[in-house]
């Protein structure tokens, strides 16, 4: 079984239920393989930004938590059933790993 775990470093908690997985398919099927990508910090500079931007608000000002969902909300909105950023990336990873 090949398995890819798509993840971000938004915090701590995605980071490490990610690793946890990969760790205990290696446990549950030794012939297989499982990767763990951060897609969102490889795929476009805008994403990786949009993470550091998420990772700073959530150490200095957590009270802009709110406004920053809403953008990201709104984002969804306008490009409903797409990827904008790192679309091409996406798919070359999919296409290389063939999960």
């Amino acid at each position: 079984m090949r398995v890819l775990i798509l993840t971000s470093s938004g915090g701590t908690a995605h980071d490490a239920a990610a690793y946890s997985i990969k760790n205990w398919l290696s446990i549950w099927d030794p012939d297989g393989s499982a990767a763990v990508e951060h897609l969102l910090e490889r795929a476009s500079v805008v994403m990786r930004a949009s993470v550091n931007l998420y990772n700073w608000i959530q150490k200095h000002c957590p009270w802009l938590h709110k406004i920053y969902w809403r953008l990201v909300e709104f984002e969804d909105l306008v490009k409903p059933g797409t990827v904008l950023f790192g679309r091409s990336y996406f798919i070359r990873l999919l296409k290389k790993s063939r999960p």
